[in-house]
């Protein structure tokens, strides 16, 4: 049915090859799985997600289009529309100047936006949002947006499972483990559109009290008591003497200290400025939501 073309890429979950479907001669992209139970098993998830979304016709363009799926040899298949390269390609691909101009910033924000705003609405969380997960449908249009890799999506107040979101996007509350809502894609939206103008990643590190270390210097403050106290592994991070009594504070780390972009290059920009002011919050009941951001000056002017 399908005739394979070429590797377009892969990893610990198997390979992504682009392939001509004889009958119609479309090319498509072929998510072929690794035969092992749990690879397995998340990959049905992503495709019982793609089939939700694929079930409302007004905004099934907003997606990322699942033709169908099957098995060959054991190995689950999801055969996706064919789309062209991530926005971590983009950025890389430009030398010496790795930023994007901010009309552009702007749209790329809006078309994701308001695929978080259906996902909320369907109380669906992504958690891998990231440039590599975010895709040109053209390789001309750099507008023209798609969100991919569904694997690890979960449904707003199902159970918990920490063990999501790449590093440098991770939200406080996954870190501390305070809980997860449909809020943190917003906290790794907004390390993407900072990383889209500054050119670099906002919270680069691996290591998850650096990350803390390099939150609590860029927004100037700590995250509140309360979720502090909601968090599981708030005590491995913070000294919390006695809560709402202003003496919480970051254990000390021997980690050099991080200069903010928010606040060093982009202050001539006051529109993005102020909008990441809104979205890189610590409580995840005060961030933006994506209707919220939506509403803001940065995407409606």
């Amino acid at each position: 049915r399908y005739e394979i073309l070429d590797l377009m890429g892969q990893g610990t979950f198997g390979q992504v090859v682009m392939c001509k479907t004889l009958q119609t001669g479309e090319l498509v992209a072929i998510k072929v799985i690794k035969n092992q139970f749990s690879y397995h098993a998340q990959g049905e998830k992503e495709v019982a997600i793609l089939r939700q979304l694929k079930s409302r016709p007004d905004d099934r363009d907003r997606f990322l289009q699942l033709r169908h799926s099957f098995l060959f040899r054991g190995h689950l298949c999801a055969v996706f529309e064919l789309l062209s390269i991530s926005l971590h390609k983009v950025l890389s691909q430009r030398p010496g100047k790795p930023n994007l101009a901010i009309k552009d910033i702007q749209k790329i924000s809006f078309n994701i936006l308001e695929t978080l705003a259906l996902l909320k609405e369907m109380r669906i969380i992504h958690t891998d949002l990231k440039p590599d997960n975010i895709l040109l449908k053209r390789f001309d249009d750099i507008h023209n947006v798609k969100l991919i890799d569904y694997g690890s999506a979960m449904m707003e107040h199902g159970e918990l499972n920490y063990c999501i979101q790449t590093a440098f996007y991770r939200s406080p509350e996954v870190i501390l483990q305070a809980g997860i809502t449909c809020a943190i894609d917003m906290w790794s939206f907004g390390c993407f559109v900072a990383e889209l103008y500054t050119g670099r990643p906002l919270f680069p590190s691996g290591n998850e009290a650096t990350l803390l270390h390099m939150m609590t210097t860029s927004l100037q403050c700590l995250p509140p008591d309360d979720m502090l106290l909601m968090g599981n592994k708030s005590s491995n991070f913070f000294d919390i003497k006695n809560a709402h009594n202003s003496q919480t504070r970051l254990k000390a780390l021997k980690h050099s200290t991080h200069t903010p972009p928010c606040h060093v290059e982009i202050t001539d920009k006051e529109n993005l400025y102020d909008f990441l002011k809104h979205i890189l919050v610590f409580d995840p009941r005060t961030r933006f939501t994506p209707a919220q951001a939506l509403q803001h000056p940065f995407i409606t002017s």
